[in-house]
């Protein structure tokens, strides 16, 4: 509710978790009750129109990446008005997908409530591009690539691998028209496999780092490096080439200052790199690392 002062659980949920937990047992490598993404699997025919993605797959990919999306909570819509914004938000609030997270100038703002939650969405999203022929990935290299990452620090083949299977499959080009899409995109396809939570715009340093991967250390015991990623994106038009060095030099140049936050360097030490990451269109043209030494 609006005036709600604390959070409320969904009790399956809670229980799935304790019986992997209680007693004295890790918690459960996937964090989805199957039930519930059985539940949810109705929720990908929404995101579609005439097998083209709409905007409902914006406003799913805006609430998965934690933006807070101010909406007039409806009371009753019809089925038909699904398409309209805040209906279609006000039925991710009844899923309890979406929640409350606070209320400005007395407009409900609402969020993904866990990380649990933010996974099934990536879910929806990734469901949604193979119904539209967008990707096709290979979930079994994809696991072995992220999990290389989050072990062994080798991002490079994961970098490579998606570059190719982006520019490969053209499909996907029809939905690449700007920054917001690409890191969707990416953050999707890196929360695949569970080795890692993916946080977007999260603050460091006096600035708001594209997406940020923690690799799930209590859960993965041999996961040790995590990513602090900073994308930039530009059209195909010819005059644009010209402006990929200068976009790679200011993404490095603001991955220096998130790795150096003092507050980020106290809690997580030397375990993020840094990646700077340009694309042009569909193709990604950069790819370089960042390292801060310890102090």
């Amino acid at each position: 509710a609006e005036d709600a002062k604390n959070d409320v659980y969904n009790t399956d949920m809670v229980l799935y978790y304790l019986n992997h937990s209680v007693p004295n047992k890790p918690g459960p490598r996937r964090l989805i009750d199957a039930n519930v993404r059985i539940d949810y699997a109705k929720l990908r025919h929404l995101l579609l129109t005439e097998r083209k993605l709409n905007g409902n797959f914006d406003l799913l990919g805006e609430a998965a990446a934690g933006g807070r999306i101010g909406c007039e909570i409806a009371e009753s819509f019809p089925l038909a008005a699904l398409a309209r914004r805040e209906n279609f938000l006000t039925l991710l609030h009844c899923f309890g997908l979406l929640s409350i997270r606070g209320v400005s100038a007395g407009v409900a703002h609402l969020g993904t409530p866990n990380q649990t939650v933010r996974q099934l969405l990536y879910g929806q999203l990734r469901d949604a591009y193979e119904d539209v022929a967008a990707f096709h990935p290979d979930f079994l290299e994809l696991d072995r690539l992220t999990r290389a990452m989050a072990v062994r620090r080798e991002w490079r083949p994961f970098v490579d691998a998606l570059a190719r299977a982006v520019r490969e499959q053209t499909g996907i080009r029809d939905y690449l028209h700007g920054e917001k899409v690409v890191q969707t995109f990416l953050a999707a396809y890196l929360s695949i496999a569970g080795y890692f939570t993916v946080h977007t715009e999260a603050e460091l340093g006096k600035g708001y780092a594209d997406l940020v991967a923690v690799p799930l250390t209590a859960r993965f015991p041999a996961t040790r490096h995590g990513f602090v990623i900073e994308q930039k994106y530009l059209g195909r038009s010819a005059k644009e080439q010209s402006r990929i060095p200068a976009l790679a030099e200011q993404a490095e140049r603001q991955l220096r200052g998130y790795l150096v936050d003092r507050r980020w360097r106290k809690q997580h030490g030397d375990i993020y790199t840094g990646l700077a990451l340009v694309f042009r269109g569909w193709e990604l043209v950069h790819a370089t690392e960042v390292t801060i030494e310890s102090t």
